[in-house]
């Protein structure tokens, strides 16, 4: 599966190369259709014939011969040439939050080829023909920013990576387990690095020579460095075909690998402590990683809760809460179909919430003020209702809720009047512009969404896109303590692209009795498969299936919409 991520971002750079010159613009919606469309594949390319790849829709010949020469030859001529003709920092640039296409396309006019050269030259904006001030202030800020995040990587790309590295691990000669370590392992919003755990060898001793050498005989590895090595693993820095993140691998004898995926997976800060409590750490880790805790007279303490939080304390007092896990979600309560910036209708997108053993689904398509997702007018929105209402006739197993995402306007308003609300099944209410107001301004404007009595959720409460964009100016213990006293529940929008209330935010809210969703913000039926990564925020905040509204079956859910929270 590790092509079909690569091919993807490929087609999507492509789509973005040709947007800054000016394509086409259906040529440009076909690479972004077939970037996602590769993406949700539960089928990886190379295991695919080239007549099933061509009879994907919406991928046909001439994308498909451009999969078949990177599976080939780990390249595609058609990305290169774009990449040279608008030079390498086009990407770059339009990596910068606020920076579209045009005014990337302006840069590039301008005769600016990098990100350095383009902070050089916004020291005098007027060098820029077509550059206001106010345009060059928010890219100084914008780079700031980037260059800030530069060394940190998604969940979702650093996980790819990782898994595409684990088959070529697994299939190193002497292999007998691979498992992530470290932040992967932990499912920390973002990585520096990826860490990978090899079982290697039979005997109590590692080869370290011999270890280092068959991973130096992978396909995909560059280059090894061997960084460092103790008498239970060594370390080494592996430069790979698969993995643009840097990475390390980790080898240990089979009889090290439980005390050593303890050791690598907790932040230092944990193992510390649980070595300072702890007594014959290395002889009780010689069967299972349970073992380690357990030895110490601790409960297991799960990956995710790893960070010195008070997790070892609680594990001493046996009050470690029994986390949400992906089997306890029943529904999605934020999704997008086509009729507003979604890419699937709503017959695919129920039939997907089917397949994944779903209750419910709420279909909740943006409002009219954003424009830019093709948001819904009254008379569309009722028109979506008519279809809904027609597919919920055709299938007894799953039950569609007719909703809304729901722009909060910057004086608190919603987008939609209250008669319209009122009729909706599910309403999130999310901030999408304005986005500067200051603390006060964004929490009474956050605030006085949470006091309509039609709202819901609040969907991604700090608006927050991980590396292009900070979180607003918001009070959220305020926000918190609003969610709880007009009975609504917060969103963990589980989208890598914003795990937004982040862990912290959650346990504040799960402390307080705040009801919390975990929804994938869906915009094409492959991202449902995302809640993964929402749960694994939920368990970060100590999150219990109790805290999770959209853990209650149907009829418990509709109780509670009925009830107004």
């Amino acid at each position: 599966m590790g092509a079909n991520c690569r091919i993807a971002n490929l087609f999507s750079e492509i789509a973005s190369l040709l947007e800054i010159a000016g394509d086409n613009v259906f040529k440009i919606r076909a690479y972004k259709r077939a970037a996602d469309l590769i993406g949700a594949l539960p089928t990886g390319l190379e295991e695919m014939s080239a007549e099933d790849v061509v009879a994907i829709k919406g991928i046909g010949k001439e994308m498909s011969a451009k999969i078949a020469e990177f599976l080939e030859t780990g390249e595609m001529e058609y990305h290169g040439r774009l990449l040279s003709e608008l030079g390498g920092g086009a990407l770059e640039m339009l990596s910068l939050r606020g920076m579209g296409p045009k005014t990337v396309r302006l840069f590039l006019e301008a005769g600016i080829s990098s990100m350095d050269e383009l902070e050089r030259r916004l020291a005098e904006p007027d060098s820029i023909k077509g550059l206001g001030n106010k345009k060059a202030l928010s890219a100084l800020d914008a780079i700031r920013f980037y260059k800030s995040n530069l060394s940190v990587h998604r969940l979702d790309k650093a996980l790819a990576a990782a898994r595409a590295l684990s088959a070529e691990l697994s299939a190193m000669e002497n292999t007998t387990e691979v498992c992530e370590t470290g932040g992967l392992r932990r499912m920390t919003e973002t990585v520096s690095e990826i860490e990978m755990l090899v079982s290697f060898g039979s005997g109590a001793r590692l080869d370290r020579r011999l270890f280092l050498n068959n991973l130096s005989l992978l396909p995909c590895v560059k280059n090894v460095t061997e960084d460092y090595a103790d008498d239970t693993a060594v370390r080494a820095l592996v430069e790979t075909s698969v993995t643009p993140i840097k990475t390390f691998v980790y080898g240990t004898p089979p009889v090290e690998f439980a005390f050593n995926l303890a050791r690598f997976t907790g932040s230092p800060a944990h193992w510390e402590k649980l070595c300072s409590v702890s007594g014959g750490l290395r002889a009780a880790a010689r069967g299972k990683e349970d073992d380690l805790y357990s030895s110490s007279g601790l409960a297991f303490i799960p990956p995710e809760l790893r960070e010195d939080t008070g997790e070892i304390e609680a594990a001493m007092k046996g009050k470690l809460p029994r986390l949400i896990e992906a089997a306890d979600i029943k529904g999605d309560l934020h999704t997008h179909t086509d009729w507003s910036d979604g890419r699937d209708t709503v017959r695919a997108m129920a039939a997907s919430a089917r397949e994944m053993g779903y209750q419910y689904i709420a279909l909740t398509d943006h409002s009219p003020s954003s424009t830019v997702a093709n948001g819904l007018g009254a008379d569309r929105l009722a028109r979506k209702a008519e279809e809904v209402r027609a597919v919920n006739s055709e299938i007894n197993d799953l039950e569609i809720l007719m909703g809304a995402e729901v722009d909060i306007k910057p004086d608190g308003s919603l987008d939609y009047p209250d008669d319209i609300l009122s009729e909706l099944d599910f309403v999130v209410a999310s901030v999408h512009g304005s986005l500067s107001q200051t603390s006060s301004e964004m929490t009474k404007r956050v605030i006085s969404a949470l006091e309509n009595p039609f709202v819901h959720a609040l969907g991604h409460p700090t608006a927050r896109i991980i590396g292009r964009r900070p979180p607003c100016e918001i009070d959220i213990a305020m926000v918190i303590d609003a969610a709880l006293r007009n009975g609504k529940a917060l969103e963990i929008n589980a989208s890598c692209h914003r795990l937004d209330l982040k862990d912290s935010h959650v346990r504040l809210a799960v402390e307080k009795g705040v009801k919390l969703i975990i929804s994938t913000d869906a915009h094409n039926a492959g991202q449902l498969g995302e809640m993964a990564y929402g749960v694994a925020v939920g368990r970060r905040g100590w999150a219990r299936a109790a805290d999770i509204l959209n853990t209650l079956a149907l009829p418990d859910l509709l109780r509670w919409l009925r009830a107004g929270g």
